[in-house]
């Protein structure tokens, strides 16, 4: 956004991004063409946390985190940004809430996802079998689990992870009775899927207890020297809390 902000304007903006997951601009630029320009002329400094970012002091007129800065520790991460930042520089930062609708909907969900993670299918070797019966008793396996799937939602017929979940193994079991190595792969899509979602709900949600009992944790950056000048509720078309945005600046 701030590098398309920037070419619409003409400002000539030095755009740089920093994030602890490997960022591929190659791949970013090839899923979105559109952007491919703009993408490029970001300074991507991809695995490399903001406690790891090594750059001079008062290097950034404006600093931003979307769903960020709140999973870090907070003190040292708002000395950082003060000490980053130039005399009158900006921090804007959009952060997670307990009370938004997507931390109500992981908590929901966090149960499934620990049960679905435990189970033998998800949790066995993902080698592809390679004899006949090799692949009999990974189908049984798949059938068992199924079944446990059923049951649990049987309990609770709201439960969509269980559903989505079970519908995509349904599928993967037909589809092997006549291609077994694309189901397969299929089903390895599946499992890393899962385990993203089980590792993102569990930091959601610890990182939404933590925000519980420090409702007030924003202040960290006040204590580092900078001053709170705009905090607003950010909803979502249908009124719902997505977030909270906060401005602080530096005098």
């Amino acid at each position: 956004m701030g590098q398309a902000f920037s070419d619409q304007h003409h400002r000539d903006f030095c755009v740089s991004a920093c994030d602890a997951a490997n960022i591929k601009l190659r791949e970013l630029s090839t899923q979105h063409p559109d952007y491919a320009a703009q993408l490029r002329a970001i300074k991507m400094l991809s695995r490399t946390p903001l406690n790891n970012l090594n750059v001079p002091e008062h290097s950034f007129d404006l600093i931003t985190s979307q769903f960020g800065f709140e999973y870090t520790p907070w003190s040292e991460s708002a000395a950082i940004v003060a000490r980053l930042l130039k005399p009158g520089g900006h921090f804007a930062m959009v952060a997670h809430r307990p009370d938004s609708t997507i931390v109500i909907q992981m908590r929901y969900q966090q149960a499934d996802l620990e049960f679905l993670a435990g189970l033998d299918l998800f949790t066995a070797p993902k080698k592809r079998p390679n004899t006949a019966a090799a692949s009999k008793r990974w189908l049984t396996l798949v059938e068992r689990t199924l079944n446990e799937i059923y049951q649990r939602f049987q309990a609770n017929r709201e439960a969509l992870i269980l559903r989505q979940v079970g519908e995509q193994l349904e599928s993967i079991k037909q589809q092997a009775q006549q291609k077994f190595n694309q189901a397969h792969t299929k089903f390895i899509d599946l499992a890393n899927q899962l385990t993203i979602s089980h590792v993102t709900a569990a930091d959601l949600t610890a990182m939404a207890r933590r925000l519980e009992h420090e409702p007030n944790w924003h202040i960290a950056l006040q204590k580092a020297g900078l001053q709170l000048t705009q905090q607003c509720d950010i909803r979502y078309d249908t009124g719902d809390i997505a977030a909270t945005g906060y401005v602080f600046h530096v005098p």
